[in-house]
């Protein structure tokens, strides 16, 4: 795949997608807390307090809490995911630059020798 990368400028910033992978996983973090957090808490509390017309919410509530916690696994999943391909296309960008830059020289002294 080519990306006609002619300047530096035109390469994607790595650090700059990293460092907002590591903010959204950061917050993330707020999130499986949550989760654990709604565990916790529906084990703490009886099926009394959790029952509506004789049917308990505690498994429910419980539940939930798990839901939450595999919601974080997923979404750090995708922003690794998401840090796999930009470092990937990243070092696409690198290499054709790269590759431009030899050949610049190439054309360049071909022309000194003619």
């Amino acid at each position: 795949m080519g990306y006609a990368i002619t300047d530096p400028s035109q390469i994607i910033d790595i650090q700059a997608v990293a460092d907002g992978i590591n903010q959204y996983k950061t917050v993330l973090q707020d999130l499986e807390s949550c989760g654990y957090a709604v565990t916790y808490a529906s084990g703490m509390l009886t099926k009394d307090a959790l029952s509506i017309d004789d049917s308990t919410l505690e498994y429910s509530v419980s539940d939930l809490g798990d839901q939450i916690k595999s919601l974080y696994d997923t979404l750090v999943g995708y922003a690794d995911d998401v840090l796999s391909q930009a470092e990937q296309v990243y070092k696409a960008q690198v290499l054709e630059y790269n590759n431009y830059v030899d050949q610049k020289k190439i054309t360049q002294q071909i022309k000194v020798i003619e």
